[in-house]
């Protein structure tokens, strides 16, 4: 069985604070712990529930940055 080596950085939009605007930087790549498995991630899109949590819109908390 191939060796697969995990990156230690990955390309990622972020937003970093409330009403900020979204960046596109590296971000470290998490290593997973028992029982979790690790996806490589080629394209993902952007839903309609994305833009309210950005634009925090819903009377929820939100969890600082989102990426």
């Amino acid at each position: 069985m191939p060796v697969i080596e995990i990156p230690k950085e990955q390309w990622a939009q972020v937003l970093e604070k409330p009403g900020g605007l979204v960046v596109h930087k590296k971000v470290p790549v998490h290593m997973p712990g028992p029982d979790e498995v690790l996806v490589n991630v080629k394209y993902s899109g952007i839903f309609h529930t994305d833009l309210h949590a950005m634009m925090g819109d819903w009377p929820l908390k939100r969890k600082i940055p989102l990426t």
